[in-house]
């Protein structure tokens, strides 16, 4: 029996304050990327992948296509391939000149396995830290004058500039 992929969509979607947003989501036998001339960042045509996200931000509509699992491990990676696509969809939202699709993947790559990790554990916890975070995204989204840079990366990057290391033996 396939995971059930609507429900898990909504509660990211749900979590990730997107409501306003129409996303269509399927599982796909084979999923392969479908273009040659994305550019850099993007996989090169016909790669194997366990999702993949199209978003039209103007319209707020995505389309997701997860691989249909057919191992345990690739049941074991399903959600994190679900909340990957819904956080993409989180970057369409509030994407800027100076994005890239190599700097959103490293915030989600970190993030995502996160978020899923906390779900297993508790889902209310993750849904608060999923909506934290795009509150962060639109705050930073919203304070970029010029926008120069996706969000999602600036604050990963806020963040790292915040962390603080304890003080050397003796400091005062």
């Amino acid at each position: 029996m396939l995971p059930n992929l609507a429900a898990e969509v909504a509660f990211w979607q749900k979590a990730f304050g997107l409501d306003d947003w129409t996303i269509d989501a399927r599982h796909v036998e084979d999923l392969r990327y479908p273009c040659n001339d994305a550019g850099a960042g993007y996989p090169a045509k016909g790669t194997r992948m366990a999702g993949l996200c199209d978003a039209d931000r103007v319209a707020r509509t995505a389309r997701i296509r997860i691989c249909t699992p057919r191992t345990f491990r690739q049941l074991r990676q399903w959600p994190e391939a679900v909340c990957h696509e819904v956080m993409h969809v989180l970057g369409a939202a509030y994407r800027t000149p100076g994005w890239t699709i190599q700097k959103e993947h490293q915030t989600i790559n970190v993030v995502a396995p996160m978020l899923v990790k906390a779900r297993r554990k508790d889902p209310a916890l993750a849904a608060r830290a999923a909506g934290v975070f795009a509150e962060a995204c639109r705050r930073c989204a919203a304070a970029l004058s010029p926008p120069t840079k996706s969000p999602i990366i600036a604050e990963a990057e806020r963040a790292a500039a915040m962390s603080v290391s304890p003080p050397a033996c003796g400091a005062r």
